[in-house]
Parts: C-alpha cells; structure tokens; sequence
C-alpha cells in the first residue's frame, strides 16, 4: 500500500459503493458489514454513499450515515465530506482525480488510484489495519522509544503509565509491548496495579498511595533504583510478600538494554521522580471510569447516581491524587481510553 497521509489525523470514513464493486458478491457484502461495524465500535464516523443501499439496514450502527445520490453530487452537496479530518474509499477515477486537485486522502483498489496519488490496497480489509487507533498510538510511542535506544543502546529506559484503577492497563501494555518486540527491542513488565493506589492513600507521607513499605522498598531501592543506574537485575524467585500479587513472572530478570513497562493507578509519586523516563497517562471521562469500576458497558445509559457516587469517593481521591502530584505537568504522552476498542493520543492538558 502506499500511504501518504497521518491515519491519526482521520475521524471519518467515506465509502463510495457506487465504485466499490468488489463488495458486490454476497461474501463480500457480508465482510463489508463485519468490517464497517469493527470502525464503528472503533469510534470512527462512517459514510455510506449508494444509491441503492437502505438506510433502515444500518440503523443500529451508532456512527454510520447513508447518503443516496451519486458520489461527485454528494461531494459537492455536503461540505463536511471536504474537511481535513475525512479519508475516501473510491474507485471512481473522477471522484480521484477531485480529491487529488482538493489535496484530500483518499485509498482505492485500482491502479488509477497511484496516478491519482491515493492509497491504494489490495484488499478492502486492508483498511482495518490502516485504521487502527491503538496500533497506530503504539506506533508512534515505539518510534521514540526505537530512536533513544538507537543514539544510546545499552541506556536503561523505563516507560511508566498511569491510569485510574481498572482503566485498561492490560490491554495498552499488551498492545505497546506487541509493537515494540516487533521493532526487536527486548521489553520487561513491572505491574504495580496491586501494589499502588488510592485505597492506601492515609499511609504515613514517605508510604502514602503505597501497600507497605517492604513493598515501596523492593521496588524502589532493589529494581528501579539499580536498573535506572545500568545495573543488571536478577531476583530468581518470587519474593514471599509478593507471593499473592500478580506483579511480574519470576525469575525476573533486567538489564541496561531492555525497555522496562511499569503501569500501576498512582504511579507518578515523587519517588519515581528520577527513575521513569517516559510517562504516559490513560485518561478517562468520569462515566467511562465509572462504568469500568462497576463492571457496566460504558457504551449503554447507566444510571447517573453511579457516577455521582464513584466521583465523591475513589473518583474524587484519584483527582486529588493527579493534582497534588501534579501529573500533568510532567506527562510525555496523554491517551484517550474512553473507547475501550481504541485508545487515541490526546493533547496534553496544559499547566
């Protein structure tokens, strides 16, 4: 495929069916639906242009509009099908040829699409790769990840992400850590989500947000702290006080030139001050971290007394905790989660 344009950059998807003939086998029609529904969950909004698709057959998509006409009457009719943020799927060469004099992206299966200076693929499913806003975060994280470690490859680098409790840390590790071994960095995990967090936030100063203190003292003093120094780390087996935690497998093993992912809710204490080199902070709105926190699908109507009451209770000492640590300020990279299908870069707030 040949891409020139930012993916991370488009919010709405046009789909020209009056061109796109290879989805006009039943089989095909029916992986075109799969696949609308995947961008749809996706957060994307998704433009049906035919003048013989129903509307009713897509009404229970939440983000997919259909538009009955021709393509190049619905271009010139609807001006927020011309902006910025919009990427085309045609194979109409005249709908290409507009595009291209308008400077807007655009992707085909035909070989017009290259002398058009579009995208072209080979499959139409293609697209879901293209697309693909966790992937893509991933990928721009590991960029800079990949280039400190090309100018410095035995400096040890730890990446810290923070988050509220149950916010997805599973799932964003797991995405960042695929990326980076794909770039054949050699990547060790260190989860703090049982071991950090607001619950323990009436410790004493030096202890506040942690379990207890031969925890705080492991992780600080026997691994961060020789780690950041370039010493190699080997703890062989699993400690006794970390015997009921899932925290990392043992043997545990770290050295300067590996990438050390540490997450955990309440991660950006003064401690880690020195010692975490890229931070990065999973942002919720309060209904999704409510939703999260009561186990409920963050995508249907909830009652609000939830939110309320997660918000006057560990809502409210998270927040307390992200001022009084003055989290963003000193963020690297600020992602949206609210969409548990795909997390997105969001800018980051300023101070």
């Amino acid at each position: 495929m040949n891409q020139k344009f930012n993916p991370n950059t488009i919010s709405r998807l046009v789909f020209d069916l009056n061109s796109l003939h290879s989805i006009s086998s039943e089989e095909g029609w029916s992986n075109f639906q799969a696949m609308v529904k995947i961008f749809d969950d996706r957060s994307y909004n998704t433009v049906l242009i035919s003048q013989t698709v129903r509307v009713q057959d897509w009404q229970s998509h939440e983000n997919v509009q259909v538009l009955h006409g021709t393509s190049l009457e619905m271009l010139e009719k609807n001006t927020n099908l011309d902006e910025p943020q919009v990427f085309w799927i045609t194979d109409d060469s005249d709908i290409q040829s507009e595009l291209h004099r308008r400077h807007r992206p655009f992707g085909g299966g035909t070989e017009e699409t290259l002398k058009h200076q579009g995208m072209q693929f080979q499959n139409l499913q293609d697209l879901l790769e293209v697309f693909h806003p966790s992937r893509n975060t991933s990928q721009e994280i590991a960029e800079t990840v990949e280039k400190l470690k090309e100018d410095s490859p035995r400096m040890p680098l730890t990446i810290g992400i923070g988050g509220p409790e149950g916010c997805g840390h599973p799932f964003f590790v797991g995405e960042l850590v695929e990326v980076l071994e794909s770039r054949n960095l050699l990547v060790a995990g260190l989860d703090l989500t049982e071991l950090l967090g607001v619950e323990f936030s009436r410790q004493e100063d030096h202890l506040k947000y942690w379990r207890s203190e031969w925890i705080y003292d492991w992780t600080i003093k026997h691994v961060l702290n020789p780690f950041s120094r370039g010493e190699q780390v080997l703890i062989e087996d699993t400690p006794d006080p970390l015997s009921g935690y899932e925290v990392t497998p043992f043997p545990f093993y770290l050295v300067p030139e590996m990438v050390l992912l540490v997450w955990g809710s309440t991660l950006f204490l003064e401690q880690f001050s020195e010692l975490i080199d890229i931070r990065i902070l999973l942002e919720l709105s309060p209904s999704a971290a409510t939703a999260r926190a009561f186990n409920i699908d963050e995508r249907e109507d909830f009652d609000p007394s939830f939110i309320e009451s997660y918000q006057s209770s560990e809502g409210s000492a998270y927040n307390k905790y992200l001022e009084d640590c003055k989290v963003y300020q000193s963020l690297d990279y600020l992602i949206d989660f609210d969409n548990f299908h795909a997390f997105r870069m969001k800018e980051k707030q300023k101070a």
